[in-house]
């Protein structure tokens, strides 16, 4: 496949690959209506043999790591003489210069290298306010060449500085660098065609990043639109090696709607899991157990064996995971304007839903809240970050058309208190999709190729 789809077998370095444009989503007509790196120190000076601290900012370990900066404090105890995960800060002596927070795993005895310079994130884990804070657009950041419509947005968690923008229809990531854009990350080639839902769908990172820098891309590929998942590896900000195929399947159903789709990880899981949400194909299978379409599925990426996680639904175009708690949002589109969000709670799985291709039950069956305004609802994210302390767990989604930006909270499975509406919010030129930052900060995304950012009045 590799051979066929990007020239030649194996890992392909893909900065800029040139493509043609492809036609993107249709949500109108749907609901009817220092990457541097520590140089080698001796265990005796630059940290214990459990744990050395690398130094990305002076790129020496010999003085610079104690034995508290190298430890399991500041690194990972797991493999002698290693350099930490990003996860972890450094020790009182180790702290950023000889501690891990921008170490990666080394050889025993030596400092971090590949380090990526990610910092330590902690979401928010408050409860949410009763009065919602005042909230408005930040600027508008633009100057996607090329891009057609705007849509998912992600980042590393604990990288302040970077977002990626998902370019829909013409299959590129773009870099976004303290608000501004700083090229592409990757393109892939999607399928193209009149006014539909086909392209580039998600993005999300691994949740060992920090030392193996692995992400992953859905979406429908040229030359017959197959739903596609494809593992990359980060060289750069602005570059990227494909590493490998997760899956390559043909649509179940005909048409060229009803895709999905959104991919996650739970951080609740003991092993990384990567979950799926695929929409219908505009077929008849969502409420076979067995099927590949109207679902939620997870791939067990050591395995590539993939298992229904839940199914029965129409078309969850936007699905996310809670980063703090593993609950999972799926905002599934009806066959009538807006939809259902469904809180399916972590761990929760084997859930049918109830969709049956609009015979006998043309809507999900379960939901904590049902929203039948503009054409098609956008799942979103829980906000999680730490400088709207108000927002800590509330979840935000938005309406299609009109741009309008709701949020609600969730509690033991059920909606509780009113839904907010932030007419500040309101998307110009209608919402195409929600997404955070590295701190756990709020994006929206339109059709009009801008996206902005959720900030306190």
């Amino acid at each position: 496949m590799f051979a066929s789809k990007y020239g030649r077998v194996g890992a392909v370095v893909l900065s800029l690959l040139a493509i043609k444009a492809a036609a993107g989503c249709s949500l109108a007509d749907e609901g009817g209506g220092g990457q541097n790196s520590g140089s080698s120190g001796s265990p005796a000076a630059g940290g214990s043999t459990t744990g050395t601290g690398g130094s990305n900012s002076a790129g020496t370990t010999a003085t610079a790591g104690s034995a508290t900066g190298g430890t399991a404090t500041g690194g990972s105890s797991t493999v002698a003489g290693a350099g930490g995960s990003a996860a972890l800060e450094g020790g009182a002596a180790g702290k950023d210069t000889g501690g891990a927070a921008n170490g990666g795993a080394a050889a025993a005895g030596n400092g971090g290298s590949g380090g990526t310079g990610v910092a330590n994130f902690a979401p928010c884990s408050t409860a949410p306010a009763d009065t919602v804070p005042a909230l408005k657009r930040g600027p508008a950041i633009n100057g996607f060449q090329g891009m057609q419509t705007a849509g998912q947005m992600a980042a590393v968690p604990g990288e302040a500085n970077t977002l990626y923008v998902i370019g829909h229809r013409n299959g590129s990531v773009y870099t976004v660098q303290d608000g501004k854009v700083a090229g592409t990350l990757v393109s892939v080639s999607v399928a193209s065609g009149g006014n539909n839902e086909q392209g580039l769908l998600s993005m999300a990172f691994h949740p060992a990043f920090a030392t193996n820098h692995l992400f992953y891309l859905f979406y429908t590929a040229s030359g017959g639109g197959a739903m596609t998942i494809d593992e990359f590896e980060r060289l750069t900000p602005t570059t990227a090696m494909l590493k490998r195929n997760i899956y390559s399947q043909a649509r179940a159903g005909g048409g060229m709607f009803h895709n999905g789709g959104a991919l996650a990880f739970s951080p609740k899981d003991d092993k990384p899991y990567l979950y799926w949400s695929v929409g219908n194909n505009e077929s008849n299978n969502a409420g076979d157990p067995n099927g590949v379409a109207g679902r939620v599925l997870r791939f067990d990426l050591d395995t590539k064996a993939s298992t229904q996680f839940a199914w029965g639904l129409r078309n969850p175009y936007r699905m996310s995971i809670d980063r703090l708690t593993g609950d999972m949002y799926i905002a599934d589109v009806a066959n009538g304007p807006g939809g259902t969000i469904i809180f399916n709670a972590a761990g929760k799985s084997g859930t049918d839903y109830g969709y049956r291709n609009n015979n006998g039950n043309p809507d999900v069956n379960d939901g904590v809240l049902r929203d039948s305004a503009g054409a098609a609802i956008i799942g979103g994210v829980v906000y999680r970050g730490n400088k709207i302390p108000g927002l800590c767990g509330r979840y935000f989604y938005g309406n299609h058309q009109g741009g309008t930006v709701k949020s609600i909270v969730v509690k033991d499975g059920k909606k509780v208190g009113d839904t907010a509406t932030h007419t500040s919010l309101s998307v110009p030129g209608d919402i195409t999709s929600f997404g955070e930052d590295g701190e756990g900060e709020l994006y929206m995304a339109s059709m009009n190729n801008t996206i902005y950012k959720i900030i306190a009045q």
